[in-house]
């Protein structure tokens, strides 16, 4: 089965200086080599490559980045044409320290996710963390989005707002920039970027110095509970489901490795076929470590409310007495069935969700555009007391669609859960058809 998520690095550098993140420490101590930007050419052969050899298909998603800045590239444009010439969809994660002029050269109706980096929202948390001007990478922001949409994008755009202890305060006003701006806002907990250091911190060998900076401004509480939830059963997404390749055709281990150490480059991937980068990969002494320590598990997101102190959903299986996972449910609580579609304005899709695993995340499609991931694990008590075997109090989940950024044709809107650490879809089971032009919805 073709890999669904490619992380394709189309730089190898990063400007940004952020203290726990790999490259970000280097810049700072001006270690950081001076790495490629891949030409446009050499692009195009690996992903010609990787179509021709099944690594991916016409459904996966390639993601322009991974420790890089791709909006370093010069020639992004020539980039992003590649892939829409195949039909291909992707993604672009930015820190929006500059816009290039190549944005305007190319077009967006294949951009399936914008997500613009913050570590605050305050001149004092840039000159902190990522060493940009605050002021500047506002307008940046603004004329990016302003520049795809106007170019054929109606994905999902969203800031990954890096919660520190010292930017709690700046929640609220960055949310409301996001919102603005029409763009979703996601507070997640800052971590160690680098895995060495997280190895470290981990097995408790962090120098004391270095420890008690860390302390001060990372979330740390919550990793060794979380790694003692791990099941011994755990396989992570980056072995099955995630590609990684760098700006030179290497394809690595993980997307959270740093490259420099050793064991993470697994082969070059024009002398790979899929069987061969699956076995690898299968294989890779670099994960060992990675899962004997936890690591593995403990890799994922975590949201203001679960550092704060609102309880982290459950990552353990429900199984019935024949030992199977409880099935996955799925409902849709509104827009009601019939209901007439607004012309312009919101849109607000909710219902609630339950599986017997844990649920990674909830997406909202149009068609096969992502037009984004609603906020999942809001309290639904009463799903809880009809469905008493899943044990979930926060199956609950929201979206709201902007409709008038949908294209004025007739479109399907689905709903997809796709469940935690195995990259697998679980549930699609409830759809919207509809019709721009003031249809009904019919809700199967």
């Amino acid at each position: 089965m073709p890999y669904y998520q490619v992380n394709f690095e189309i730089v190898g550098n990063c400007n940004a200086k952020c203290k726990w993140c790999v490259t970000g420490a280097r810049n700072r101590k001006g270690t950081q080599p001076v790495l490629s930007k891949i030409a446009p050419v050499d692009f195009e052969i690996a992903i010609d490559y990787m179509l021709d050899k099944g690594i991916i298909s016409k459904a996966s998603n390639i993601d322009i980045f991974n420790y890089g800045e791709p909006l370093l590239h010069p020639k992004i444009n020539e980039i992003i044409d590649i892939l829409n010439k195949r039909g291909l969809r992707f993604g672009i994660s930015t820190n929006a320290s500059l816009v290039p002029d190549a944005l305007n050269a190319t077009t967006f109706e294949n951009l399936q996710r914008l997500v613009f980096s913050m570590p605050g929202y305050s001149y004092e948390s840039y000159e902190r963390m990522h060493g940009f001007d605050f002021g500047k990478v506002k307008s940046n922001i603004q004329l990016i989005l302003q520049t795809v949409r106007n170019r054929g994008f109606i994905g999902s755009a969203s800031v990954s707002f890096h919660l520190y202890q010292y930017n709690l305060k700046e929640i609220n006003p960055a949310e409301s920039f996001a919102k603005d701006n029409d763009m979703q806002f996601f507070p997640y907990a800052a971590y160690f970027a680098d895995q060495q250091l997280y190895y470290d911190y981990i097995s408790g060998q962090m120098d004391p110095v270095l420890l008690k900076e860390a302390s001060s401004e990372l979330f740390l509480h919550y990793i060794h509970d979380i790694i003692s939830e791990r099941p011994t059963n755990f396989i992570c997404n980056q072995i099955t489901d995630i590609l990684v390749v760098d700006e030179q055709l290497n394809v690595i281990t993980c997307c959270a490795v740093d490259r420099f150490m050793d064991n993470t480059v697994l082969g070059s991937l024009l002398d790979l076929s899929f069987v061969d980068i699956a076995i690898l990969k299968h294989n890779a002494p670099f994960c060992k470590k990675c899962q004997d320590t936890g690591i593995d598990y403990s890799l994922r997101p975590m949201m203001v409310s679960d550092i704060l102190g609102t309880s982290i959903k459950s990552s353990k299986e429900i199984r019935t007495v024949e030992g199977n996972i409880l099935p996955s449910k799925m409902h849709l609580d509104g827009p009601a069935n019939q209901s007439t579609l607004p012309s312009c304005g919101k849109l607000t899709i909710h219902g609630w969700c339950l599986f017997g695993g844990s649920v990674d995340r909830i997406e909202i499609l149009y068609n096969d555009t992502l037009l984004g991931v609603a906020q999942y694990g809001c309290s639904r008590s009463d799903v809880l007391q009809t469905f008493p075997l899943y044990q979930d109090t926060n199956a609950g989940f929201i979206y709201t669609v902007n409709v008038d950024r949908l294209p004025k044709i007739n479109g399907e809107i689905y709903i997809k859960a796709i469940a935690y650490s195995q990259g697998i879809e679980i549930a699609s089971a409830v759809s919207h058809v509809f019709s721009c032009y003031g249809g009904h919805y019919v809700v199967p």
